[in-house]
């Protein structure tokens, strides 16, 4: 298997499981929440094994809006409730 060939498997093992976690982070479960941030910081470290081109530059700018997302989501986790 090619270096590149590795780099992109590895890149689709973090993308899917991101998408396994997402969607219970959103339903308040800090847990849940944890391991989709930690699954976007392991996605973005990825990202640096891909080389340059279109495809590299679609995948960085999905994983800038997920950590966007995920700044949000820790200031939400971060306000407690009266």
């Amino acid at each position: 298997m090619s270096e590149r060939a590795r780099a992109e498997a590895l890149v689709v093992k973090r993308l899917d499981w991101l998408a396994r976690v997402l969607p219970a982070s959103t339903t308040g479960d800090v847990e849940a929440l944890h391991e989709a941030r930690v699954a976007t910081r392991r996605l973005r470290s990825s990202l640096a094994l891909l080389p340059a081109g279109k495809g590299r530059q679609r995948v960085e700018r999905a994983a800038r809006r997920l950590t966007r997302a995920d700044r949000k989501s820790t200031r939400l986790n971060s306000v407690t409730p009266i």
